[in-house]
This record gives structure tokens, C-alpha cells and sequence, in this order.
């Protein structure tokens, strides 16, 4: 964040940082967003189907609501 904020702005790959925040004992408190999450969360369909079978249910014991 500090290097963008320069004068001259320097522009690193991420991996870049990982690799020089291991070798230097960096760590940063704020959590990774999980990239598998994300994908999943971009494919996530509607989970209701058509009703295709037009089935129609009987509704039958004491917890009927009509």
C-alpha cells in the first residue's frame, strides 16, 4: 500500500510481496479471501427447478395449514 502511494508508484506482482514478506518475517492480520469460495459463490445457481412432473402433493397428518 505504501509503495502505490509514492511519487513514483511501484508496481510488484503479489507473489513478489508473499516471497519478500516470508523471507523478511512479515505477516499481515487481515485474513486471505479464499479464492475457491469466491468461484463457488460465481457459479451458484438458483436451487429451484421448474416444476417439470407437475406433481402435486397431499398434505395428510395433524400439521396441515390451509
Amino acid at each position: 500500500m505504501r509503495l502505490l502511494r509514492e511519487d513514483t508508484p511501484v508496481v510488484m506482482n503479489v507473489k513478489k510481496i508473499r516471497r519478500l514478506m516470508r523471507k523478511f518475517g512479515l505477516w499481515c492480520p487481515i485474513r486471505q479471501a479464499n479464492p475457491y469460495r469466491r468461484m463457488a459463490k460465481a457459479l451458484k445457481t438458483s436451487k429451484v427447478a421448474k416444476n417439470i412432473v407437475n406433481r402435486n402433493f397431499a398434505i395428510y397428518g395433524p400439521a396441515r395449514f390451509y
